[in-house]
């Protein structure tokens, strides 16, 4: 019987998801990761749709990913699949934000707003996003050193832009650091892709 589901190292995995749970006294973290597994529920249901079978799912600390298992798709299948995921994150945030014209609250705006910023982040044009990949099927753009360089700049802009907003919101020195490490471990990730 094929597996659609595995866990790459679940000790760590599980160790970080129950610290981020036992820590969060709001409900974002729960949001977000419902707002994750919506997105990557939106490429799961596309690719049931355009191929008529499960995709093999491996979660791990940087998330949840699809392999698609030798499948190929011509270049407008694989657009819609890479589509799917943000689609299904703007969809949410509609949908939130028709609940908060009913009934407003923090969590609903909260939902609304991570969906949303989901959604934007993974249209970024960074290699291995959507955004990037889908740059890279309209103009042909994924081995050239132009989009490497598209790339590195993206990734600058996104660390200038969140450097000036953390130092704005007067963050901490950890939280700085934090999403510095960050932005390197995605420039890095840009590189070796």
């Amino acid at each position: 019987m094929k597996r659609f589901f595995s866990v790459r190292a679940p000790v760590p995995l599980l160790a970080a998801l129950t610290l981020l749970l036992m820590w969060d006294a709001t409900g974002f973290a729960k949001l977000s990761l419902l707002c994750a597994a919506l997105h990557e529920g939106g490429h799961i249901l596309a690719f049931c749709a355009l191929t008529g079978h499960f995709p093999h799912v491996t979660c791990s600390l940087s998330g949840l990913a699809m392999k698609m298992d030798g499948v190929r798709l011509s270049l407008q299948k694989e657009n819609l699949l890479l589509l799917a995921g943000p689609a299904a994150n703007l969809a949410a945030a509609l949908a939130a934000y028709l609940l908060i014209q009913h009934r407003a609250s923090y969590l609903r705006y909260f939902f609304a707003c991570e969906n949303l910023c989901m959604a934007l982040f993974n249209l970024l044009p960074i290699g291995f996003l959507d955004g990037g990949r889908l740059l890279s099927n309209c103009f042909g753009l994924m081995d050239g050193v132009l989009f490497r360089a598209l790339t590195l700049c993206c990734c600058f802009l996104l660390a200038i832009f969140g450097g000036v907003l953390l130092r704005y919101r007067g963050a901490g020195f950890l939280l700085s650091l934090g999403f510095c490490l960050m932005v390197l471990a995605l420039c890095a990730k840009s590189l070796r892709s």
